[in-house]
């Protein structure tokens, strides 16, 4: 795990941009080593950040606090690794649990499970808007350019001859870019 704050709280800031986006439209579960808890009592740092990612992202757990990390020496130490879901996820998921004994984890982390209620139905494809905005605070743009110009350098001499595949030629190296 990563154990600088700034890392954390950027990974935290991505998870939180996918679950504003489809919490509303998708049933979201956020599984994983975590290395922070939202159990441990008094928290640290890195602990009140994920508390506070959960309850602003009105995320919840089904686990009880139970160490999910085991010490070398063999004893347990802190609940720290998760099953996080959004409300649509909560209406499908009947339980979690710990698996202590499964004989292929050789990990110092115990196996977390998750069971489901699920019914498979034939549906309409859901319609809507589920393209992302580009996060141009975050890009490297120089790079961005580079990308665009090296993909568009070969066909830059052919683009008034046929202007529908060069539209779409330019939509495909900014998707690639």
């Amino acid at each position: 795990g990563n154990n600088k704050k700034e890392a954390f709280t950027a990974v935290l800031d991505e998870l939180a941009e996918i679950v504003t986006k489809f919490t509303d439209t998708h049933a979201i579960l956020l599984s994983g080593d975590l290395n922070s808890s939202i159990s441990r009592y008094p928290p640290n740092e890195r602990d009140q950040l994920l508390r506070n990612f959960v309850s602003e992202n009105n995320l919840l757990s089904l686990q009880d606090g139970t160490p999910t990390y085991i010490l070398p020496s063999g004893d347990p130490s802190a609940e720290i690794d998760y099953i996080l879901m959004n409300n649509r996820a909560r209406e499908v998921v009947t339980s979690v649990s710990l698996d202590t004994d499964h004989h292929l984890n050789t990990s110092d982390h115990t196996c977390l499970r998750a069971t489901l209620d699920i019914e498979h139905t034939r549906s309409k494809v859901q319609t809507g808007d589920t393209s992302s905005k580009t996060p141009w605070n975050k890009i490297d743009k120089t790079k961005y350019k580079f990308c665009v110009e090296k993909r568009l350098a070969p066909n830059t001499n052919n683009i008034t001859e046929n202007i529908e595949s060069s539209i779409t030629e330019l939509t495909g190296a900014l998707l690639a870019a």
